[in-house]
C-alpha cells in the first residue's frame, strides 16, 4: 500500500492491472487467535473462509457476526454482508434460542421464531436477542423457565445447559426487581432479574447461582 505506482510496473508500454480484494478479519472471542484473508473471489462464502488454507490447522466451526453474535450459514456470501469482521467459534461455543408466544386465552401457543436462524455465541447478550427478534423492551419481554426475566445483559452462556435456550415473550414486565452481588478473587460480580412475589427464596438463590455461574 505504501509504494509508488511504478513499483509495479513491467515496461513502460504495459498497463497495471490491480484487483480489489476484500479483507476479512477473523478473530476468537477473547482475541487470542487473530487473523486476516484477502478474498477477492466475488461470490466466496463463508463455508469458502472456513475452509480455506488459512484455517486448516484450527477446529472452529462457525464464523459468528461481529455486530450482532449470530452464526452465519455457511452459504451466506461475503459481499452481501454489511461487515468484515467475525467471530470464530467452535461448537459449544454456540446455541440457539427458540421464543415462544401466549396467545389471549393463556393456553401456550409455541410459535418458534427463525429457530434455525436463531444461532447465536454463548457470549451474546439478551440485548441482542431482544434486537434481532425487534421486541421492544419497553413493552415485552423474554420470560425465562416461566418464573424470572433475566437483565439484557445476561449472557447466553449462563443458559448453556439447555439446547434450545427457549423464552416466552409477555407483555411489560414481572413486578419485583432482584439484585444479586458477590465478591469473587476481589473482584464484585453482580446481576439482575426480574420475578413474581410469590417466588420463594430457595428459587432466588437457584436462579442467582445459575446467572452468576
Amino acid at each position: 500500500m505504501k509504494e509508488p505506482v511504478n513499483f509495479y510496473s513491467v515496461s513502460d508500454d504495459q498497463p497495471i492491472h490491480f484487483r480489489i480484494c476484500l479483507l476479512i478479519e477473523m478473530s476468537t472471542y477473547d482475541k487470542s487467535l487473530k487473523m486476516q484473508i484477502p478474498i477477492s473471489d466475488r461470490n466466496a462464502t463463508i463455508g469458502h473462509l472456513l475452509r480455506s488454507s488459512e484455517m486448516k490447522h484450527y477446529s472452529y466451526k462457525y464464523l459468528a457476526s461481529n455486530q450482532t453474535q449470530q452464526v452465519i450459514s455457511e452459504n451466506q456470501k461475503l459481499l452481501d454482508l454489511n461487515e468484515t469482521k467475525f467471530i470464530l467459534v467452535t461448537e459449544d461455543e454456540t446455541c440457539f434460542v427458540s421464543i415462544e408466544t401466549l396467545n389471549k386465552s393463556l393456553s401456550t401457543q409455541v410459535v418458534t421464531i427463525n429457530m434455525v436462524d436463531q444461532h447465536f455465541t454463548i457470549y451474546a447478550t439478551l440485548a441482542a436477542v431482544y434486537k434481532q427478534n425487534n421486541i421492544d423492551q419497553e413493552q415485552q419481554n423474554l420470560l425465562y423457565s416461566n418464573d424470572f426475566v433475566p437483565s439484557i445483559k445476561t449472557q447466553l452462556k449462563s443458559f448453556r445447559g439447555n439446547s434450545p435456550v427457549r423464552f416466552t415473550l409477555i407483555k411489560d414486565n414481572l413486578p419485583i426487581i432482584v439484585r444479586v452481588s458477590i465478591i469473587l478473587n476481589d473482584e464484585e460480580c453482580s446481576t439482575e432479574f426480574h420475578c413474581g412475589s410469590e417466588i420463594k427464596i430457595e428459587r432466588l438463590c437457584q436462579i442467582a447461582c445459575q446467572l452468576l455461574n
